[in-house]
């Protein structure tokens, strides 16, 4: 039964399993498992020793070798909704439900806005065309190109086959699967372990590696939580090797302040 459990439920499902039999029996029998020591030490250790499962991480050279090499043919807009998604952050329904509105071409660049977020703070993000080796705003035109216009909605993202656009709008299941896309074309290994956030944490890593602080990554993924901004941060290469480098040489420059 304990081995079962361990593989089946996550510790948050099974605390809601074992709220569900507690009140269950104390209701119908008044029988009292909170007082069962052993049990709640269990489901404690549970808690303690479980590591979640984390989406796999699209690295820069991942993104341009799919970019560069990928065919537009196929997968113009695959590309497109993974340029959203690393640029802006997006969660998978974030890039569902944008919007031609929520789109501007400002020539240079692109703005985005993100008005419906699931933490209900809004945010914005632009789009250009440094950084890479292929021209990302063209490939956001070629895609508006092909858009029919007889759309009867809003929602930018619309399904893309056989080098034409249709007037269906693309789901959030489409959207989840374009990082496993993108590393079954690589064939990167564990492809299915690539999820449809594997492009929020992409956004979130690339930036922390380029040195950004802690407000700065709140802001840009929309995370009111410093938890979440400051692993990345602890995560970050960059951030590792610039302590490295502190420990081992930064002092014969500047002091060090230990707190």
């Amino acid at each position: 039964m304990e081995g079962t459990a361990r593989r089946k439920l996550a510790p948050s499902s099974m605390w809601t399993k074992y709220s569900m039999v507690k009140s269950t029996l104390k209701v119908y029998k008044n029988v009292d498992i909170s007082k069962y020591g052993k049990l709640i030490s269990y489901l404690k250790n549970e808690a303690r020793t479980h590591k979640p499962k984390k989406a796999k991480t699209l690295e820069r050279e991942h993104v341009e070798k799919f970019l560069t090499q990928a065919p537009d043919s196929k997968y113009l807009m695959i590309k497109v909704a993974l340029v959203m998604g690393i640029s802006g952050a997006c969660r998978c329904d974030e890039i569902t439900k944008l919007t031609v509105d929520d789109i501007e071409d400002k020539g240079g660049y692109l703005y985005v806005s993100i008005p419906d977020s699931k933490t209900n703070v809004s945010r914005s993000f632009t789009i250009m065309t440094e950084g890479f080796s292929i021209n990302i705003l063209d490939l956001y035109r070629k895609y508006v190109s092909l858009r029919p216009k007889n759309v009867p909605h809003r929602r930018f993202f619309v399904n893309y086959q056989k080098e034409k656009c249709t007037i269906q709008a693309v789901g959030i299941n489409t959207i989840s699967k374009v990082p496993q896309a993108v590393a079954s074309f690589l064939n990167l290994p564990e492809a299915h372990s690539y999820t449809g956030h594997s492009m929020r944490r992409a956004s979130a890593t690339l930036l922390a590696n380029a040195g950004a602080d802690i407000t700065t990554l709140k802001r840009h993924g929309g995370w009111k939580s410093s938890t979440v901004a400051e692993g990345y941060i602890q995560d970050s290469v960059n951030n590792k090797i610039d302590i490295a480098k502190r420990i081992q040489g930064g002092a014969k420059k500047k002091s060090l302040i230990f707190r």
